[in-house]
């Protein structure tokens, strides 16, 4: 029996078989078009081969580059019975560094029924012929079955129609269970909330492994009966403009993007380039993915309000796998909410509200979606604070995933009593905020969190006061993490120095760092711009720089 979504989606093609589901991009040339008839052709095709090859109960490693086809395979694979995990492969790829990553997936799944791909990149075929992984096309008749008894997983115990993988590092990467109930219960809280439906337009660039690229730019447009215009995320990645003038061109009402992306399309500006832009249409500009920051927010608006950009399209939201996508998010329709908090105050997790060179802006993510309930709890005792004071936050909801695959269950949920006397399942998200007058705000990361002399400094508070220098318009973003018992933060520059140029630097950073949040930074190390690791949706990867810095070492970094 089809699931959930497949039914959903399959009612929706039966209204508007004749009209474009989705429109793939090659940069500016529009390389594919399918109307929904058509793409439901080619879902039954792929289904059909999935089920003729023995599929159906095992888990498949799905790698695409980012398209119409992947998008087919995803919902041929929830009709066959198959569990898939979702993999984007960026056209610029590096060999060596693909098959680590792609070796440490099927190890940490232990038991691959597939490898999926629509083309052959790479020469995979051949890898997963000599490891004994099967391997199919789906453009293609058969798989090459390498070893004769498929990995086959019990559908209970499994208890999954898709496996997500977090966001972070792939040796941090987390293998999640989610239900199509889980799914769905979010795409139709995604729906209502952002008045997406059959006249929306979104235009996409986030990856399709990640849930955030997912939910906004794949499922959410075909389960309304719009139209999704599907970016490559390398293709922003060169151009991040680019985005805007495909939102502008087709006239896309709904478009989703990370803090990173509004940043890099103002530090891009470029005034006779846009002069025919218009984001008139742009109505839901929902950011989530990581910390939304205000600065970034008050940046895109004061470069774009000339092109018709409308400050409240910002839809400033939080979500994560674990929950099947969002959380909570700030309507357009609502009053936009931001804090000026004290810094000191937050290293001890008090929230004391002021505006002074001293304090920092944080921006409301909005309250829970409907039937979702959440917590903020003492990190250490566990009790549930009142909104003077930061904790880590728990969630529970309808979307709420089962769990992961292997490990971490016990530590991660929290059993707490109901009004009603029903136990009720909390995950801990590890995330630290505070809610006020029902918005949450997020302030950091519990594992990113610079601990000193007792005190708990956020590295995005950090990184914004290490820009609080003269020369400012030198400095591009900043990591800063701890590794044992030093301070270090990167610092991406956006020219070349002189070696007495950078050491005046250097100290100027630190001094800022010092008067702002009396915290003493015990190394700068200054990269080129882009040089600091990010995963694919830009959210910046703090652990890899730590593990760069232990491995290279100050000197060779440099």
């Amino acid at each position: 029996m089809r699931n959930r979504i497949v039914r959903e989606i399959e009612s929706v093609k039966n209204e508007y078989k004749e009209k474009i589901a989705f429109i793939e991009l090659e940069k500016m040339i529009v390389k594919k078009r399918v109307t929904y008839l058509e793409l439901f052709e080619k879902i039954s095709i792929i289904e059909k081969k999935l089920e003729n090859n023995g599929l159906r109960n095992t888990i498949c490693l799905l790698y695409f580059q980012s398209g119409i086809d992947v998008v087919a395979t995803l919902l041929a694979c929830f009709s066959a019975g198959v569990i898939p995990i979702l993999r984007t492969i960026s056209p610029n790829l590096n060999e060596k560094g693909f098959y680590k990553q792609f070796f440490d997936l099927v190890k940490e799944v232990r038991n691959i029924g597939c490898v999926l791909v629509a083309e052959d990149l790479l020469n995979l075929s051949e890898e997963c012929k000599r490891n004994k992984i099967n391997f199919m096309n789906v453009k293609t008749e058969k798989c090459d079955r390498i070893i004769k008894n498929i990995n086959r997983v019990n559908e209970t115990k499994i208890d999954a129609d898709i496996i997500q993988l977090t966001s972070g590092s792939m040796k941090n990467s987390k293998l999640v269970k989610i239900r199509d109930e889980q799914l769905f219960a979010n795409l139709n809280q995604c729906k209502k909330m952002w008045s997406v439906n059959e006249e929306s337009t979104t235009v996409t660039w986030a990856p399709h492994s990640h849930i955030f690229g997912l939910v906004t730019g794949y499922l959410l447009p075909l389960y309304t009966g719009g139209t999704s215009v599907i970016m490559k995320p390398s293709d922003f990645s060169e151009d991040p403009v680019l985005w805007l003038e495909h939102i502008s061109r087709f006239k896309a009402t709904h478009s989703a993007g990370t803090n990173f992306a509004f940043q890099k399309c103002w530090e891009n500006y470029d005034k006779e380039r846009v002069q025919g832009l218009n984001l008139r249409t742009w109505k839901v500009a929902s950011i989530g993915g990581e910390i939304v920051k205000h600065s970034t927010l008050k940046n895109f608006y004061e470069k774009y309000k000339k092109h018709e950009f409308d400050f409240r399209a910002f839809s400033p939201s939080y979500g994560m796998s674990e929950n099947s996508g969002v959380v909570s998010s700030l309507l357009p329709s609502d009053k936009y909410f931001k804090v000026n908090v004290m810094n000191e105050a937050l290293t001890q997790n008090k929230i004391v509200e002021q505006v002074t060179n001293f304090s920092c802006e944080i921006v409301s993510v909005g309250t829970p979606l409907i039937g979702t309930k959440i917590m903020v709890v003492d990190t250490k005792s566990g009790r549930e604070l009142c909104g003077k004071e930061v904790g880590e936050i728990l969630i529970s909801s309808p979307s709420l995933c089962n769990g992961y695959m292997y490990g971490d269950n016990e530590d991660s949920f929290r059993l707490i009593p109901g009004n009603n006397g029903e136990i009720e399942s909390y995950f801990k998200t590890g995330d630290l905020g505070f809610l006020k007058e029902g918005q949450l705000y997020i302030t950091g990361r519990k594992k990113e969190i610079i601990i000193s002399k007792g005190k708990n400094y956020s590295p995005y508070e950090i990184e914004k006061c290490a820009k609080k220098i003269s020369d400012t318009k030198l400095l591009g973003d900043g990591a800063v993490f701890s590794v044992e018992e030093k301070i270090v933060l990167f610092q991406e520059i956006l020219e070349d120095f002189s070696r007495e140029k950078i050491e005046k630097l250097q100290d100027e950073i630190k001094n800022s760092i010092k008067i702002y949040l009396n915290l003493k930074i015990n190394e700068v190390i200054f990269l080129k711009e882009g040089q600091i690791p990010r995963t694919m949706n830009g959210k910046i990867q703090r652990l890899k720089c730590s593990e760069i810095y232990k491995k290279i070492g100050t000197k060779e970094i440099s």
